[in-house]
């Protein structure tokens, strides 16, 4: 898999590669995601953008909350942290309610303004 600067900070050098701190960086992680989501008010049915999703945290901790029926698009500048999270969907077998976008926040092309 390729990498760049984003992609290797936060897989690798976030946690000092470091695997007993990368399990207390992510479970701080996703104590911020949940928090998030909370006020999102999501529900079934409904779809989700993940705006700079890196690893996919928000958008995979959304589908574990809301289940089968929640659509997710994951929206990242890096071509090799989308691939990342496309493969981490593949294996939680949730690919089928994930689309990846590759582009920046300022300029979400591929998603219409009507479109969610």
């Amino acid at each position: 898999m390729n990498s760049d600067v984003w992609f290797e900070w936060l897989l690798h050098h976030r946690h000092a590669d470091d695997p007993a701190y990368g399990r207390l960086v992510q479970a701080s992680v996703l104590g911020y995601a949940d928090r998030l989501l909370d006020g999102a008010r999501l529900g079934e049915g409904m779809s989700l953008v993940d705006i700079g999703a890196g690893e996919g945290l928000v958008a995979f901790r959304a589908i574990e909350r809301i289940g089968a029926s929640l659509q997710v698009i994951l929206t990242d500048v890096s071509a090799p942290m989308l691939q990342y999270a496309e493969s981490v969907s593949q294996i939680r077998n949730i690919r089928s309610q994930c689309a990846f976008l590759e582009c920046s926040a300022e300029r979400l092309e591929g998603i219409n303004d009507s479109s969610l």
